[in-house]
Formats: C-alpha cells, sequence, structure tokens
C-alpha cells in the first residue's frame, strides 16, 4: 500500500520556496516586501504559485515512478 504524501503547510512551503531562491531573487523578494509592506503576500506571488505547482507535479512523478517500481 502507498504512503500517503505528507501534507506540508504554507508556512513550510513558504520557507521552502525562499531557501529555493538565489542570491539575487531573495534581494528583490526583500525590496517587494519593503516597497509594498502589507499589501505583498508571497503565497500570491507568481514565483511562488509556479514553484509550488512544479514541485506539485515534480512530487507526483516521483510517487507514480515508486509505485512503477513496486509493481515490477
Amino acid at each position: 500500500m502507498p504512503v500517503p504524501p505528507r501534507v506540508v503547510t504554507e508556512s513550510e512551503a513558504s520557507d521552502a520556496y525562499v531557501r529555493s531562491l538565489s542570491e539575487l531573487e531573495k534581494r528583490v523578494l526583500s525590496i517587494a516586501e519593503d516597497h509594498l509592506k502589507t499589501s505583498f503576500d508571497l503565497s500570491r506571488s507568481s514565483g511562488f504559485i509556479a514553484w509550488k505547482a512544479s514541485a506539485a507535479s515534480a512530487a507526483s512523478a516521483a510517487s507514480a515512478a515508486s509505485a512503477a517500481k513496486k509493481d515490477v
């Protein structure tokens, strides 16, 4: 029986996203937070949304590959 995927909180996902950024991207993020103040929401940014979607599809592909190995 396959193990269900670990549920990741929004905060954990945000932290992982920031850790994945280059130094330049982290500087840009800092500027955006500084200029936009409370109207900035990382979870609604296009970069975070795209990163989260690609991470989810990568996890699905890895899970499918693992399941296929078990069937062999």
